[in-house]
């Protein structure tokens, strides 16, 4: 079994095959099983050091992990939402190196709030653009318009979570020495 699925029968979410997403209410076929073949590939569109510079790579993997929490695991979205405060708020220049390290912030966090959780908004209401419309994007522009728009939607409607994002996200600033608006220069 997949870990997404394992992470779907912890949430007793029963998986529908056919349709649009259950989730994210993406125009799909085959319900989530599709909508998580396009999540696949739908990040590398741009070429990967076009799609780092743009950060696309990120936002396509948080705004995806946002809008589908019951794969998830649970300190997984606390991750996502972060890094997502990190790029969409403080404007940080995201790159490959600071991931790792924000995970290591999220687990010192985690064992100091052992028993927080960020409650996900209803289904089909964690922004409005799916992984089908930025699939429809015609040229370069429009798909880095469609993802930021893709990943704001789905942050906004966390907004209950914003004040823990932003906690985490200070720790990850200080840790690293960065600042909002920073560049990477790793």
């Amino acid at each position: 079994m997949q870990k997404w699925q394992v992470q779907a029968e912890k949430h007793n979410l029963i998986i529908i095959k056919e349709g649009d997403c259950q989730l994210c209410g993406s125009a799909t076929t085959r319900g989530i099983g599709e909508c998580i073949e396009k999540s696949a590939y739908i990040p590398h569109r741009l070429s990967h050091d076009e799609g780092v510079e743009h950060m696309t790579l990120f936002l396509c993997v948080d705004a995806y992990a946002l809008q589908h929490s019951e794969m998830q695991g649970r300190w997984s979205i606390h991750l996502h939402l972060a890094r997502l405060y990190l790029m969409l708020v403080e404007k940080i220049q995201w790159n490959y190196s600071y991931t790792p390290i924000l995970s290591s912030v999220v687990d010192a966090y985690k064992i100091k709030h052992r028993n927080e959780t960020i409650a996900p908004p209803a289904v089909k209401s964690r922004g409005a653009v799916t992984v089908t419309d930025v699939e429809k994007a015609n040229s370069d522009s429009q798909y880095i318009a469609l993802v930021n728009s893709w990943a704001l939607g789905a942050f906004k409607s966390y907004n209950e979570g914003h004040q823990i994002a932003q906690r985490i996200a200070e720790a990850l600033k200080t840790k690293v020495g960065i600042t909002s608006g920073s560049r990477s220069t790793r």
